[in-house]
């Protein structure tokens, strides 16, 4: 796959993009958790298939791209993503966007609409994005970490472990990889994404409309699309996907 490498940050020359096509109309593409640059799998074919509707693919890394998910949070992810869409606006004359995240890349653009809509607690008010810029969204295995995490045996152990971190003020200390995940991840970051109401939590199938409406999914007033894979390995097989659908989709007013 072809395109151009380039920074997007005036303050961290690795906050990256890459741009396959010239077209002004781009979709950017945020991938989930250990993720960043993702140019294998689907990806390609969704390139050529843009070309051929004459519109661009963007690929995003963020802070929280590969390893750094650990030491980072879906309030930092939208601020960079604020950036990165002034980026494409101001300098490469992008008129349209539609907005793609695969798995934790979902809840990054769910958060980004929340916040942008000033409901997100301790929010500096709406988002800086220029107005009418993001066309639609598409959620691709919107699932959820908390669910996942539950399934596995060390867990409870590592979420006890990771509250008296936080509630002794050490929110930022690094547990082990032995929690789930690959890489480390601070006590903060594994409530996020372990807890029920975690800063992550946004797609949980335990949620009513009405929660998965207020958690985010009723910020995005944009057309979106839900993909969800009836396979997914990430989604416990006590999880009724069909329900869950449904129920996000009559959550998302766009």
């Amino acid at each position: 796959m072809e395109g151009v490498l380039m920074s997007y940050s005036s303050v961290d020359p690795y906050r990256v993009l890459f741009r396959a096509g010239n077209s002004p109309k781009v979709v950017v593409f945020i991938d989930g958790l250990s993720g960043g640059l993702k140019v294998d799998g689907y990806i390609p074919e969704l390139s050529r298939a843009l070309r051929d509707l004459g519109w661009s693919l963007v690929l995003a890394r963020l802070s929280s791209s590969y390893t750094g998910y650990g030491i980072s949070s879906l309030t930092e992810d939208s601020m960079e993503m604020d950036e990165l869409l002034t980026f494409l606006q101001r300098e490469l004359s992008c008129t349209a966007v539609v907005g793609m995240g695969h798995s934790t890349g979902c809840q990054d653009w769910v958060w980004y609409f929340r916040r942008k809509a000033g409901e997100s607690a301790g929010a500096e008010g709406a988002a800086a994005e220029p107005p009418g810029l993001v066309k639609g969204v598409v959620l691709q295995a919107p699932v959820s970490d908390r669910e996942y995490l539950a399934t596995l045996p060390s867990t409870e152990g590592w979420v006890a472990l990771a509250r008296d971190l936080v509630v002794n003020g050490k929110e930022e200390t690094m547990i082990l990889r032995r929690c789930g995940y690959r890489e480390p991840v601070s006590a903060g970051r594994l409530l996020s994404l372990a807890t029920r109401e975690g800063e992550d939590d946004l797609f949980s199938s335990d949620f009513s409309t009405e929660e998965l409406s207020s958690r985010g999914c009723g910020a995005l007033t944009v057309p979106t699309l839900v993909v969800y894979s009836m396979a997914d390995q990430f989604v416990p097989a006590a999880v009724d996907k069909a329900a869950t659908v449904a129920r996000l989709v009559e959550a998302i007013p766009g």
